[in-house]
């Protein structure tokens, strides 16, 4: 395992990403050839098989980086560049899925904000990648994933009409939880790892001279967009409540 870890970090950027790509997707193409769901549960669900492996898989790697590593400004031939190497594959493979299910097929609604997340964070973590900068802050964030599960299992029960379930009521809450956790805790505190540094500008990297400022824009675009996302889980979950208890309670 170790030697293909290596033998990955040490491809050019285009051929690791594009290996990367190819293993999300082979797990994609698994997922539309299984015999046991229908096919509209493939068109609705197939990226969210996806996304939630790559969440299990991007969110234990980003609590390895952050449990098992110190944070580092330059990463070099290190494996805690390896998350952001699984990221970009994976980034690549799910817009291909959306704009295949959703902009031509038009299987779903698109989902605008989604795509602009995934375009944003493709240009952010390229950049990161090819320049070392920001490496192990971004790897580290891996740990945002880790709500994503409850995510794509909230929008199986809604399209399977599973809504008034108890499961889907506790994944709610379940959501709730990581999210504010993995997310609107997570990043402030995956901030001031950076800050701690002194935004890397005495790093052996010139590059951070030139990025720092990009770096900090972009904890400021993503908690923002988090905090938006959290805070129409919240209107969601009161929305719930509410319906449950009854116009008269």
């Amino acid at each position: 395992m170790e030697s293909f870890v290596n033998a990955l970090l040490e491809m050019s950027f285009l051929g690791g990403v594009a290996l990367s790509a190819l293993v999300w997707t082979a797990v994609l193409l698994s997922f539309w050839a299984n015999p046991w769901c229908s096919v509209e549960i493939k068109r609705q669900n197939a990226d969210r098989f996806l996304g939630t492996i790559h969440a299990i898989v991007t969110g234990v790697l980003g609590v390895s980086v952050e449990a098992l590593t110190v944070p580092q400004c330059v990463t070099k031939w290190s494996w805690t560049k390896l998350p952001v190497l699984v990221l970009l594959g994976f980034l690549v493979v799910d817009m291909a899925s959306m704009l295949i299910c959703d902009v031509w097929q038009r299987w779903r609604p698109i989902d605008k904000v989604m795509i602009f997340h995934h375009v944003v964070l493709l240009g952010l973590f390229a950049t990161a990648y090819t320049c070392d900068v920001g490496l192990w802050f971004g790897s580290a964030m891996g740990i945002n994933e880790l709500s994503t599960p409850c995510v794509n299992i909230f929008w199986y029960l809604r399209d399977t009409g599973q809504k008034d379930s108890k499961a889907f009521m506790i994944n709610g809450i379940l959501l709730l939880a990581l999210f504010f956790l993995c997310r609107v805790v997570y990043i402030p505190y995956n901030y001031y790892h950076f800050w701690a540094l002194d935004s890397c500008k005495t790093s052996s990297n010139e590059e951070y001279h030139r990025l720092a400022w990009v770096i900090n824009f972009a904890y400021v675009a993503m908690y923002s967009l988090n905090l938006m996302w959290f805070a129409k889980l919240v209107t969601g979950a009161v929305k719930t409540l509410r319906k449950e208890k009854g116009p008269d309670e």
